[in-house]
């Protein structure tokens, strides 16, 4: 790979916040309550969630076995919000990476022949995840993430084989809302090129022109990559153990070094705070509200609350060397 690719690929793994592993949590919970519903039964719903779930959350068997009176629901909630070693969630992030960095997904990921052509497997493995959101019941989840990374995987491989795409595509692509490229669309002072097709959709070079004037907009280089070095049998480097943080409107994240105090952490809404010593306890507590809230020092040392509005993947060991100087013994 050249380098151009291996920064951007580095990039992308220090910034990645998306919301498509909860969302997608979601929907596997709502399923269960669902079948839990359909069955009567809430046994029959525990056992077949948790079934499920040994199979498709790494080392999920192992954690049912381990927690076997743990409502299903907690095990999906902490589970899926704690880890991203399931092949639906990897599939989710590997096409947030194609989508809005250019980059090329894994050939594993997108159950692709060593010799297959890359075009051919990136657009089945589009087509499978619009298959799933097209499958699944409005209001089971949210979604919204998960939507806007397959909206904007369809324009970008459309815009790189020479295809024309969809407002809708285009607004998830450029992360602009429907409405700014409708208002673009209906200008006819001459001041915009873009301009819908007998078929209602915007030509190819008109959204290529109008995405390269825009400063976050990302080129493709999946082309560039070099695809030998995924289909070799050597293992595929991996991130060490991961966790979600979340993260507040203004940048700052729940770390362990700016929010702790003598006492610990601080967290819950203003009236219903508690304070935890250990990290990895108030990182789980954190994970099961509704939305997150915590302490932390503003600009100006004051410790004040703020509410997560959005989730972001970072290392254990990434996490361990910000240790707290108020923490003897420190451990995430």
């Amino acid at each position: 790979m050249t380098n151009e690719y291996e920064e951007r690929s580095s990039e992308y793994g220090a910034a990645y916040e998306g919301g498509e592993p909860l969302e997608i949590a979601e929907l596997f919970i709502a399923t269960g309550e669902w079948i839990e519903r359909l069955a009567w039964s809430p046994e029959a719903a525990d056992a077949a969630m948790k079934a499920l779930y040994g199979v498709v959350v790494f080392e999920g068997q192992k954690e049912v076995e381990e927690n076997p009176d743990a409502p299903w629901r907690d095990l999906w909630r902490d589970g899926i919000g704690r880890t991203w070693d399931s092949r639906i969630l990897e599939v989710a992030i590997d096409l947030h990476a194609f989508a809005f960095y250019g980059l090329c997904p894994s050939r594993r990921l997108m159950e692709a022949e060593e010799d297959e052509d890359l075009v051919i497997a990136i657009d089945r493995m589009v087509e499978k995840m619009r298959a799933i959101l097209d499958a699944a019941p409005a209001g089971w989840s949210r979604l919204a993430d998960v939507v806007n990374t397959v909206s904007a995987a369809e324009a970008r491989i459309r815009l790189d084989t020479g295809r024309n795409v969809t407002p809708e595509q285009l607004a998830a692509l450029a992360k602009v809302s429907l409405k700014s490229i409708k208002n673009l669309l209906a200008l006819k002072d001459g001041t915009s090129d873009l301009k819908l097709d007998p078929k209602g959709e915007i030509s190819r070079s008109a959204a290529l022109l109008w995405l390269n004037g825009r400063s976050g907009f990302r080129s493709s280089l999946w082309q560039t990559a070099n695809a030998s070095v995924e289909a070799s049998s050597q293992p595929e480097p991996t991130l060490g153990e991961v966790v979600f943080v979340p993260v507040a409107k203004d940048g700052s994240w729940f770390d362990p070094r700016t929010c702790r105090t003598q006492r610990g952490y601080t967290i819950g809404p203003k009236g219903s705070e508690i304070t935890v010593e250990d990290y990895r306890e108030a990182l789980a507590l954190l994970e099961r509200m509704p939305t997150p809230y915590w302490r932390r020092p503003n600009m100006v040392g004051n410790r004040g609350i703020v509410a997560g509005t959005t989730w972001q993947r970072r290392e254990i060991a990434e996490i361990e060397q910000l240790r707290s100087p108020y923490a003897e013994g420190y451990r995430a």
